[in-house]
């Protein structure tokens, strides 16, 4: 701590000015980044997550919509007279004709079926017997497409007969035209509608690009998978055909894919699995490890939405803004160091200067004239130098010229010196001096004096000011605000209302009319009030010729007596309403002779309300 302090006094005025600056700026600096910055990012993430979830919601919409129209186009199927018919004829025993029959049936019926919805690669009606009659379109004659696939047609019959509504069945790799393609079977029972019977299966084989195709427009840079679960936690649908099929609800290995199988099985095990059916869409946000997940409901073929959303994407502008806002923070500190070394380097030159000055003007040379130009404080200095070595030199002359005065001559001559030098504060030099006293009161952080400085300053240079006796409306209000205001920092009994109608702002009267009246409500008509005051000021426009102002208090008003020597301009009194009044009275009749009117009404403990009629100029 010696160390420091010794540091701090031998330092010269420029680096402590530097680290007075950044020890008093930067914490609230920092505190004001951190503040904001936390804000802001709150606010960002949560309109990222937001919007991320609104299109991830969309996104389902779509997709349900698509899955849908197959399982709309589905129940049209199965509800086909000519497919009844048709199923029923290949039912006949021993029947060559009406199984032949019944396969022209279904062939016309499926084509008509077959293009109506994109993505539909053959419609095939499994039977009990294990056969199954499809058509794919690809030849005018009826295929049987299901050969190799016994095991995952008997899969199909068995899940969609013994259970109503649409099936859907694990996606299977499957080659068409020399092209590896991922199918996908929806399955609905055909029943004969006379008895209920089943009379078999009709599936639609579906390429599962086409709902891939669905998620890769939706599918944003920084999403690491966006796929489609059913309600077991099965992937029915994604653009990374490795995770076709697989089951996360249960253990599943990838080894390049560590993270996102833990991230996918999470999923599955604690927000898909464990939901509840509903018909509504919504989408859910689950945060894990470096991303984000938007899970989305399907009501239709009660599937989910899934897509897993790395963070350094997703709040990729966040993070530009924190490196911003950073960025900033050393910007200003850089900044506050130059303007410190800016106005440190022009604050010691001209201390320099007068320095060297005064140094000439102690070894003899009272001719000596300090030379800066730079409009600060240290120009008022020496300017002031200049003048005193002036008067100071006279003054010199004057004696080595005058040597035979005697000592009530040197007497008169040093009195003269001294009026000569108090001369020097006028006006204008008041005025920088509150400004300097200003700047000081703010750099402490004295902001409530500074306040009443600045008004202080005002209300001087308005009331010294000669330039003119008119003034605007707006500029005598401002100067009562800041009057009134004054006077509430020397006692707090009273409560001021001003109102001001801006219509007549610019309109014109003369300067410092109400002062007398505002001084008086306050020194006399709250005298012994320790507080309930109330002063109320109110500038109106009554006319297109004439304005009114009310200065009204509840203070201790006058009696009648009082009342009428008052308003005559008779009272004498010095410690009453009289002497202010009687001021105004006398210059409205100088200033507006007939033209202006005052009205005076107050009794007794109800306060007082003096009315100005003033013709607007």
């Amino acid at each position: 701590m010696k160390k420091l302090t010794n540091f701090w006094q031998a330092s010269a005025m420029r680096t402590k000015l530097i680290i007075a600056l950044l020890f008093t700026s930067l914490p609230p600096l920092l505190l004001a980044q951190s503040i904001l910055s936390s804000s802001y990012q709150a606010a960002l993430k949560e309109k990222i997550v937001s919007s991320e979830q609104v299109s991830s919601s969309q996104t389902a919409r779509i997709f349900d919509i698509k899955v849908g129209a197959y399982r709309d186009l589905l129940i049209s199927i199965i509800s086909d007279d000519d497919i009844v018919a048709g199923a029923r004829m290949l039912n006949a025993a021993d029947d060559t004709y009406n199984s032949i029959m019944g396969k022209v049936i279904l062939k016309q019926a499926f084509t008509s079926y077959l293009s109506q919805e994109p993505g539909i690669l053959s419609i095939s009606l499994l039977r009990e017997d294990g056969t199954a009659v499809s058509f794919n379109g690809d030849a005018s004659r009826m295929a049987e497409a299901w050969s190799g696939l016994k095991a995952l047609q008997t899969s199909i019959y068995r899940s969609s007969v013994s259970q109503p509504g649409m099936h859907i069945s694990d996606a299977h790799v499957d080659q068409r035209k020399n092209k590896t393609v991922y199918l996908l079977h929806m399955s609905n029972r055909l029943l004969d509608p006379l008895n209920l019977e089943p009379l078999g299966v009709i599936v639609l084989t579906i390429d599962e690009s086409m709902l891939t195709e669905l998620l890769i427009p939706q599918q944003q840079a920084g999403s690491r998978c966006f796929l489609v679960m059913d309600s077991t936690g099965r992937v029915v649908s994604a653009e990374d055909k490795r995770l076709l099929g697989l089951n996360f609800s249960t253990p599943v290995y990838l080894s390049d894919e560590k993270d996102l199988v833990e991230i996918l099985t999470d999923v599955a095990e604690n927000q898909i699995v464990p939901a509840a059916y509903t018909t509504d869409f919504h989408t859910a946000l689950s945060s894990q490890e470096g991303c984000q997940v938007l899970i989305s409901n399907l009501p239709t073929p009660r599937w989910y939405l899934v897509n897993v959303l790395d963070n350094d994407y997703l709040y990729s502008s966040l993070y530009s803004s924190q490196r911003l806002f950073f960025g900033l923070t050393l910007l200003i500190c850089c900044a506050i160091v130059l303007i410190a070394l800016y106005f440190s380097s022009s604050l010691s030159r001209s201390a320099k200067e007068i320095a060297r000055v005064m140094d000439l003007a102690r070894k003899g040379d009272l001719g000596v004239q300090v030379s800066l130009d730079t409009k600060d404080e240290m120009e008022i200095v020496a300017q002031s130098f200049n003048r005193m070595m002036q008067e100071i030199l006279a003054l010199t002359e004057t004696l080595r010229a005058e040597k035979d005065r005697t000592a009530q001559a040197i007497a008169k001559e040093k009195d003269a010196e001294i009026k000569a030098l108090t001369a020097q504060i006028n006006p204008h030099f008041l005025y920088n001096t509150l400004d300097t006293i200003n700047w000081a009161l703010i750099e402490n952080e004295q902001y409530e004096s500074s306040k009443m400085i600045t008004a202080l300053s005002s209300i001087l240079r308005y009331s010294i000011s000669t330039k003119t006796f008119l003034v605007t409306v707006e500029e005598e209000f401002e100067w009562l605000r800041k009057y009134v205001y004054l006077r509430q920092c020397a006692t707090d009994n009273f409560r001021v209302s001003l109102h001001m109608d801006p219509r007549i702002a610019r309109c014109h009267m003369y300067k410092l009319l109400l002062q007398p009246v505002v001084e008086n409500a306050i020194t006399h008509g709250f005298e012994g009030f320790i507080s309930g005051g109330m002063l109320e000021i109110s500038f109106t426009d009554i006319s297109e010729t004439r304005m009114q102002i009310v200065v009204q208090d509840n203070g201790q008003g006058m009696g009648s007596h009082t009342l009428e020597a008052v308003s005559q301009g008779s009272y004498q009194s010095e410690s009453s309403h009289g002497i202010g009044v009687s001021n105004v009275l006398t210059r409205l009749k100088m200033y507006y002779g007939e033209a202006a009117d005052l009205q005076i009404k107050s009794s007794r403990e109800n306060g007082t309300r003096i009315t100005f009629l003033l013709p607007k100029l």
